[in-house]
């Protein structure tokens, strides 16, 4: 009900599969209650599904481990707010921000792609989506970078342009978007 499109382009498999890999991850964070599940799961599609470990989003890591509030709602309900607060910061009104950067990248010839992640690193990243990288900062931009690196090297992709579309990926969809 909440997210249509993910629904319909997913199907119902990979998003029941999507729940129960939720509803095992929040519990891990002591949320159980549907409401807490819920939430959780809807951060996981707004951020990837390991978005509590994505060295991007240190917003969740401090809303998981705070030890106040004390309810598993109000924890609940700080992480989700936590993650809309980004999300509207990053994404800007009607999520033109992040519409405008798959429009960038999608725009990016293969062989840019690859000259310019070699040459540039995290400002290749930075072109593509300013508002991200501005929010992430150039620790953030570099932690993207590493693990998109340790992807690309998992997966045997060793050319410029594998590397690009990794850190591409990474940066848009979570930093282990290869696992969701």
């Amino acid at each position: 009900d909440h997210f249509p499109r993910h629904c319909e382009t997913n199907g119902d498999e990979a998003m029941r599969n999507m729940i129960r890999l939720g509803i095992g991850r929040a519990e891990a964070h002591r949320m159980t209650g549907e409401s807490s599940v819920t939430l959780y799961t809807s951060l996981m599609l707004l951020f990837g599904s390991y978005f509590d470990e994505d060295p991007m989003y240190p917003w969740a890591r401090r809303a998981l481990q705070a030890s106040a509030p004390a309810t598993e709602s109000a924890r609940s309900g700080s992480l989700y707010d936590a993650g809309v607060a980004f999300w509207e910061r990053m994404g800007g009104a009607d999520n033109r921000n992040f519409v405008v950067a798959i429009s960038r990248l999608r725009r990016t010839s293969a062989n840019e792609a690859g000259a310019s992640l070699e040459s540039e690193g995290p400002h290749f990243l930075e072109r593509i989506f300013p508002e991200k990288a501005h929010l992430l900062g150039a620790a953030g931009l570099m932690a993207v970078l590493v693990s998109s690196q340790e992807t690309s090297a998992r997966h045997g992709l060793d050319r410029p342009l594998d590397r690009a579309v990794c850190a591409a990926l990474a940066f848009m969809l979570g930093c282990r978007f290869a696992d969701d």
